[in-house]
């Protein structure tokens, strides 16, 4: 297998990254790039307004898309 690491940092001096921290630990459980690959995966496909019923593999749950809820960008601007 071939893998690519990418770095994720977050400021916990910042209210909203720490707050992304937080939850994303919370969820993650044991596999953070498991289940950061799964969060990217639905938005991906919440981007393309599709429905996706394939994992990216066995390691990441599936994530069902029906509808983009809304768009929180504005509100990551200080982590994008």
């Amino acid at each position: 297998m071939n893998f690519t690491r990418k770095a994720i940092s977050f400021n916990i001096e910042n209210n909203h990254q720490r707050d992304l921290f937080e939850w994303v630990i919370a969820q993650s459980g044991k596999n953070f790039s498991g289940y950061v690959k799964s969060v990217l995966y639905a938005h991906m496909v919440a981007g393309k307004g599709g429905v996706s019923s394939t994992a990216c593999n066995q390691e990441t749950s599936v994530f069902r898309v029906s509808e983009k809820v809304s768009d929180d960008t504005e509100a990551m601007n200080d982590i994008f």
